[in-house]
């Protein structure tokens, strides 16, 4: 049950993503850094371990995500380098992981525990 509600994460954050590059007109390998952005929230959407803790994981890190992409997008100053927020955002997203999981097994514990 849980993997389906993470699948609906993945599908919001696919829309809002591919909304802000389109806003962004990047034709150049568009796709390829579409696909590049959905990859660490498919990867914390489809591992079928742990799902409640990935769930978390998943939800906090897109939105970080949606947040940078909003301000290099439309706060921001729009010009080229806006790309480039879309490309260094998934090694962001990536680094902080561990972080973010370990903040949400401590919301899993204490929700858990009550």
């Amino acid at each position: 049950m849980a993997k389906d509600w993470r699948l609906g994460v993945l599908a919001i954050y696919a829309l809002i993503i591919g909304s802000m590059l389109i806003d962004a007109q990047s034709r150049i390998f568009e796709y390829a850094v579409f696909l590049w952005c959905l990859l660490p929230m498919a990867i914390f959407c489809l591992i079928p371990k742990r799902p409640t803790e990935l769930g978390i994981t998943a939800i906090l890190i897109a939105l970080f995500g949606v947040w940078a992409c909003l301000d290099a997008v439309y706060i921001g100053q729009s010009d080229g380098l806006a790309l480039l927020a879309f490309i260094f955002l998934p090694i962001a997203q990536f680094a902080a992981a561990p972080f973010i999981f370990g903040i949400g097994t401590m919301i899993t514990k204490n929700f858990g525990e009550q």
